[in-house]
């Protein structure tokens, strides 16, 4: 991400800088070089404030996208820990209805319920590292978008 704030600053103050230099060692009388500086000077207060723009556009979007992808992340989050609660409150039911049990059955029914936590925290980072994949595409794809605009 950095890289890409140094390449939009950096297209941006080149061109600035291009534009100087060209009009400055252009020979030209006084009244023209001031009114080519005044132009070169609205024209890159008008390119910052587009690009200002933009970005501001882009990053807008951008946040409703996380905060979309928040929310379906969440979700995911209270399904499977729903999912955890329904299958220990099926092995308590379990226990409660055996007159006696040993405390080897004890020891195989929390083994279940640990595999199943397991299993949820592993289904939750594999959503969590996919949904954190796509959205730093989707901004790399933006800022790209944004690059080339200004340029």
């Amino acid at each position: 991400m950095d890289k890409q704030k140094g390449l939009i600053l950096g297209t941006v103050i080149g061109g600035v800088v291009g534009a100087t230099v060209a009009v400055l060692t252009t020979p030209k009388s006084g009244p023209e070089l001031r009114d080519d500086l005044n132009e070169q000077y609205e024209n890159s207060k008008k390119n910052a404030e587009e690009a200002a723009s933009l970005l501001k556009e882009k990053f807008d979007a951008f946040s409703k996208t996380l905060d979309e992808r928040s929310a379906d992340i969440s979700k995911k989050v209270v399904e499977e820990g729903n999912h955890l609660l329904n299958e220990a409150k099926k092995t308590l039911e379990e226990i409660q209805q055996k007159d006696e049990i040993s405390a080897k059955e004890i020891r195989k029914l929390v083994k279940s319920i640990m595999k199943e936590e397991f299993e949820s925290g592993k289904e939750i980072g594999r959503v969590v590292k996919s949904e954190m994949k796509d959205v730093q595409k989707e901004l790399n794809k933006e800022l790209e978008a944004v690059v080339k605009k200004i340029s």
